[in-house]
């Protein structure tokens, strides 16, 4: 992946590439128990998702991505980058899975 066409092929895929944004949702259970299984009880949860990634180094969300700054100063300085380019890959995803348990007298 050194060579220039390769390099330059590359840059053309990402500056072309759109946007992604990424949406699930879910539902979960759990069953927990002691180690003798005496006690027990189930949980229900819920799971959200949301990843938005921007492929093109030069897009707004890609200079807005403040958490990338310390890698991109690192990218900078170690001479991997030529100028400081925060990535819009490297939007962190977003999860939430909120989990209820019913309340139980044996637990």
């Amino acid at each position: 992946m050194n060579s220039d066409f390769t390099r330059n092929y590359l840059e053309l895929l990402r500056r072309k590439a759109g946007n992604e944004l990424y949406l699930e949702g879910g539902f979960n259970t759990a069953f927990e128990t002691d180690q003798e299984f005496e006690n027990y009880q189930t949980a229900f949860g819920a799971i959200a998702v949301i990843d938005y990634k921007a492929w093109s180094d030069d897009s707004a969300a890609a200079k807005c991505n403040v958490f990338d700054y310390p890698a991109a100063l690192g990218r900078w300085i170690s001479g991997t980058d030529h100028e400081f380019t925060p990535s819009g890959a490297a939007i962190p995803t977003l999860l939430k899975s909120p989990t209820s348990s019913p309340p139980s007298k044996q637990t």
